[in-house]
């Protein structure tokens, strides 16, 4: 069976109209993440900060958590961190309430006092690492 020209570039693009459809309304379609209820209370005694937080999440088991030191109030986020732990940091945490993360601020920040300390915990809604690189679709020739 011999199709003609015309035929295949009308189905060729219905073709692609529907999966670019399925493409966006999959993305449209995800639930965002939300943290809330953020406290953090230093160890007495030592140089460590728990901070703990609520984290609900509509459609996914596995999210990935990170955290962003302010010493400035929260006009940036640029204390140098490295030191972060606990069953509510990194990839395949699961939503629910009173999530921890500790975070060795001796370690990261040693000898340092801030009274405007604030922490940003951000959730993706992933197991990708926070901000990963974009995803792009890619023109397939006919």
């Amino acid at each position: 069976m011999r199709l003609e020209a015309p035929f295949n570039i009308v189905w060729l693009a219905a073709v692609c109209a529907a999966l670019f459809a399925v493409y966006e309304r999959g993305c449209e379609g995800a639930v965002a993440p939300v943290v809330s209820r953020v406290r953090a209370e230093q160890r007495p005694g030592t140089q460590v900060v728990e901070i703990s937080y609520d984290l609900a999440d509509a459609d996914s088991a596995g999210l990935t958590v990170s955290v962003a030191v302010s010493d400035n109030g929260g006009a940036s986020f640029e204390v140098p961190t490295t030191s972060f732990g606990g069953d509510g940091y990194g990839t395949g945490v699961s939503p629910g309430s009173r999530k921890q993360v500790v975070w060795d601020a001796g370690r990261d920040w040693p000898n340092r006092f801030s009274a405007n300390i604030r922490f940003r915990v951000t959730a993706t809604d992933s197991d990708e690492p926070p901000n990963p690189e974009p995803q792009r679709l890619v023109w397939i020739p006919a």
